[in-house]
């Protein structure tokens, strides 16, 4: 019986000894080896997207969506649906299309019976992604994104006075908005200034804000490039007076 215990015993150190060498092999894999894996990993990156873009086109094909012009970003289908092209994405590289018909308003109330197509279209930022507003002879619309191909809202504006000040800010007489959270009612619009268009930062009587964020101290204490960007407008200022 002591020579079968001793038998597993040495059995089990073996095993476990093979087990650590060869997780110290994998660990210390030569670059060969570890481009090997990426290439196959990318391999099937690309089978992945290719076969997401084939459905996507397929879309296009099946329910003859076309667009209702150059400009606006707004597409019409075979049934007479208008539709906004999205996507929703899935980690890590898995993208799959579709044309947003419906507000985000809890009623599903379809594009069509609202939009004006003939004068829609699209006055602030890049109509993707982020975020963007466009316009028709009635309303204005904002698109915000996410990973599940995002939400449409009528935004609750003053028509007459909305107005674009960059990919990241838009206005009206009464608030500033950004372009995927939209209205920001804690920023004051009469004294709002745009300070950066790329890093989207403005400010108004009580501070300095990026997007629709307050940049207090702690916020700027590890972000060096924008505390810059604020002491250069700080200075600015200063002289003006």
């Amino acid at each position: 019986m002591k020579n079968v215990l001793y038998v597993i015993s040495i059995s089990l150190l073996f095993l476990n000894c093979n087990s650590q060498t060869k997780k110290e092999e994998n660990a210390e894999a030569p670059a060969s080896r570890k481009a090997l894996i990426n290439k196959e990993y990318d391999s099937v990156a690309k089978a992945r997207y290719t076969a997401a873009k084939r459905y996507n086109d397929s879309l296009a094909v099946v329910m003859q969506w076309q667009p209702v012009n150059k400009d606006s970003l707004l597409w019409r289908s075979k049934n007479g649906d208008l539709g906004f092209p999205t996507a929703s994405f899935r980690p890590p590289d898995h993208e799959i299309a579709f044309y947003m018909t419906h507000f985000n308003d809890g009623k599903q109330t379809e594009f069509k019976d609202v939009i004006d197509a003939a004068t829609y279209k699209l006055i602030s930022g890049g109509g993707y992604g982020y975020g963007a507003y466009f316009r028709d002879k009635r309303n204005i619309y904002n698109y915000w994104g996410n990973s599940d191909g995002g939400g449409f809202d009528i935004v609750d504006a003053d028509y007459k006075t909305f107005e674009n000040l960059s990919d990241c800010y838009a206005r009206d007489k009464n608030y500033i908005y950004d372009l995927r959270f939209g209205k920001i009612e804690e920023i004051d619009a009469k004294t709002f200034v745009l300070i950066d268009a790329e890093k989207c930062i403005g400010r108004d009587k009580n501070g300095y804000y990026q997007r629709n964020d307050l940049l207090t101290k702690e916020r700027l204490k590890d972000d060096p490039e924008t505390r810059a960007i604020i002491n250069k407008d700080k200075k600015r200022n200063h002289k003006k007076s």
